[in-house]
């Protein structure tokens, strides 16, 4: 082994942060913004979120004067392992249980990536007494997955061949692994299926794609 090598061995080692600000984003006003709300009931439940996530729940739960989402369409970019299944999961829980949003609707390239997390949000509603609590029902069948609470309010997953079949009015949809998104299909499809919603929004959610992803390349630019 070299000096040099030998000497940068003996040295402590850094601890590596990422940058908690995106390197490109669209800067919203000063508005209020419920973001402190979904961090608050994370921390209820024994989730602490990242920076980068704590600033992602500002930016997209800022709402406007009558109440609204500022932002009706959301994308973010990030690459692999650095939680971003982990806070859309938390996002659907949220506005499941605190929000009690009617319907929310989740489609990916494959149905495998959206059940992950199905099975996820399933896991923490059954590892807390108070969202156990209103826990209704679970259904599946080929190429959707549904959890139903006491009180009404929907989860749903569908394979993004059917994702808008026989759906009407989600308050929230999240579209995953939108690299994979070739074309317009999906993505109209669902998009019009919140034309009659009061305050609708959709996240999307990827890695970096290629020249084939239409749908994230668009909404980049």
């Amino acid at each position: 082994m070299s000096d040099q090598a030998q000497t940068a061995l003996e040295q402590p080692q850094k601890a590596y942060r990422g940058v908690i600000e995106p390197r490109i984003w669209t800067k919203s006003p000063d508005l209020p913004s419920l973001g402190i709300d979904f961090i608050e009931f994370c921390d209820s439940i024994g989730f602490t979120l990242l920076p980068w996530q704590q600033f992602l729940a500002h930016e997209i739960c800022k709402v406007t004067e009558d109440g609204k989402w500022y932002f009706k369409e959301v994308g973010v970019i990030i690459s692999r392992q650095n939680g971003k299944s982990t806070f859309m999961q938390l996002m659907i829980l949220w506005r499941m249980y605190a929000l009690e949003q009617k319907l929310q609707v989740h489609t990916a390239h494959k149905l495998t990536t959206s059940s992950e997390i199905f099975w996820k949000i399933d896991d923490t509603i059954h590892s807390f007494a108070n969202l156990e609590d209103r826990f209704g029902k679970k259904y599946e069948s080929k190429g959707s997955q549904e959890i139903k609470l006491k009180t009404g309010e929907r989860y749903l997953v569908r394979a993004n061949n059917s994702a808008s079949r026989g759906i009407a009015a989600p308050d929230t949809v999240y579209m995953d692994e939108v690299r994979e998104f070739h074309d317009d299909e999906v993505w109209s499809s669902l998009r019009y299926t919140q034309m009659a919603v009061l305050n609708p929004q959709t996240l999307i959610f990827s890695n970096a794609g290629d020249q084939h992803s239409v749908i994230l390349n668009r909404l980049r630019e």
